[in-house]
């Protein structure tokens, strides 16, 4: 699998239904054809640097996901179709001796961060029972201190 962005802008006119159908119908479509969408992140209502089909502005939505070339491809001709969509495009990120590298460093960078996070906790426990032992210590010396006193005054 290789990791793509799909990057598309709306009509600024569409609905917020329609939105959220085009993110839905997108999403559904990379499922459909086994993909994992990663992320999706919608940047809002936004000026375009110039204008797209007569429009000044649109709203742009980003989907990251892992899937094949045919989905790619796929997922960028329904964005050519779409007439909610006035532009689109779909980019390859990580090809997939990249990605399978870069996903076996993540789960080794993963993995050492719980092992240290759980020496931690391990050390905090033990720093935490040393006090209290301390603390429980010092109240009996207390309490041993004070009884004397206590039996002399009844004396």
């Amino acid at each position: 699998m290789r990791e793509y962005e799909a990057t598309y802008i709306v009509d600024p006119n569409a609905l917020e239904e329609d939105l959220e159908q085009l993110v839905e119908q997108y999403t559904e479509e990379i499922k459909k054809r086994e993909g994992t969408v990663v992320n999706k992140h919608s940047w809002g209502k936004r000026r375009l640097t110039y204008p797209i089909k007569g429009r000044k502005e649109g709203f742009y939505t980003t989907i990251s996901f892992h899937g094949n070339p045919e989905m790619a491809k796929e997922i960028d001709r329904l964005f050519r179709i779409n007439d909610k969509v006035i532009r689109g495009g779909v980019f390859l990120l990580q090809d997939d001796e990249e990605l399978v590298k870069s996903t076996a460093e993540a789960v080794k960078a993963a993995a050492k961060a719980e092992k240290a996070a759980k020496e931690k906790a391990e050390k905090d426990k033990i720093e935490k029972e040393k006090a209290e032992k301390a603390e429980k210590a010092e109240k009996v010396e207390i309490v041993e201190a004070e009884a004397p006193a206590e039996a002399q005054a009844e004396n």
